[in-house]
């Protein structure tokens, strides 16, 4: 959608009405930090490099812990993101931030789920390589294109990934899921 009102008209720019930047709370534009993980300012490429690298940690991650606190992480790490990087005066968009979010959950998961399974280490591989990957990918296509990734989105969206998914984690010895 956003691609298609991009090639429609001017007027219909979804980055401008759904990206976040420092005036959205000053504005009371509160749905800015959760509309923003939406559109993605390097279109198509970066939509498909962010769902990759979603369709690889999203479902071993909703197996274990469910549904709606596979929502809730990605919901809240990619809010964090957004709230953290307009904070520093940037503009950003991307769900980044949320997929990073679950890559930690996923490696929270996954290194705990190690010490009990012999077959939890490929996961933990998998968790660690996908994590990693995005942990740096923000560096390393800054530096080769010039490209302006927001690494704070990252590293923020990483960190309430991980708190979120250790909560999970302890929650889930406590009641078990429901789906």
């Amino acid at each position: 959608m956003q691609l298609l009102l991009a090639a429609l008209s001017d007027e219909w720019n979804l980055q401008a009405l759904l990206a976040v930047s420092l005036t959205w709370f000053t504005q009371n534009e509160w749905w800015r930090p959760f509309t923003a993980n939406l559109v993605h300012y390097y279109g198509l490429p970066h939509l498909l490099i962010n769902m990759y690298g979603l369709s690889m940690a999203g479902p071993p991650v909703e197996r274990a812990i469910g549904a709606p606190r596979f929502v809730g992480i990605y919901v809240l790490s990619g809010f964090a993101a957004m709230v953290a990087e307009s904070a520093r005066g940037h503009w950003c968009s991307g769900a980044s931030g949320a997929l990073l979010g679950i890559c930690a959950a996923f490696f929270v998961h996954a290194l705990i789920e190690s010490w009990s399974s012999r077959f939890a280490h490929g996961s933990l591989r998998i968790a660690a390589l996908l994590s990693a990957a995005w942990l740096l990918s923000g560096p390393v296509l800054n530096s080769i294109f010039g490209l302006e990734i927001r690494n704070t989105c990252h590293l923020v969206g990483f960190i309430v990934g991980l708190v979120l998914g250790m909560g999970t984690y302890v929650e889930r010895r406590w009641r078990p899921i429901a789906n």
